[in-house]
């Protein structure tokens, strides 16, 4: 009922088609890159702080 999986044709099949793998893979690496280049962001964030000095100051001590 096992059937033994042999690795081997697939790793020749691999090996005969390394270029076309290779140069599929950056051809779509330099199209994503050049695409990424001209596409305008997506997003934008800005912030605005404001610093001033506490309303109520709690003491724990009272005055002496």
């Amino acid at each position: 009922m096992e059937e033994e999986i042999d690795l081997r044709e697939y790793v020749l099949v691999l090996l005969k088609y390394w270029k076309w793998i290779l140069g599929t893979t950056l051809a779509a690496a330099m199209v994503a890159l050049v695409v990424s280049f001209f596409l305008p962001p997506t997003y934008e964030a800005t912030a605005l702080v404001v610093v001033k000095p506490p309303q109520y100051v709690m003491q724990f001590d009272p005055p002496v």
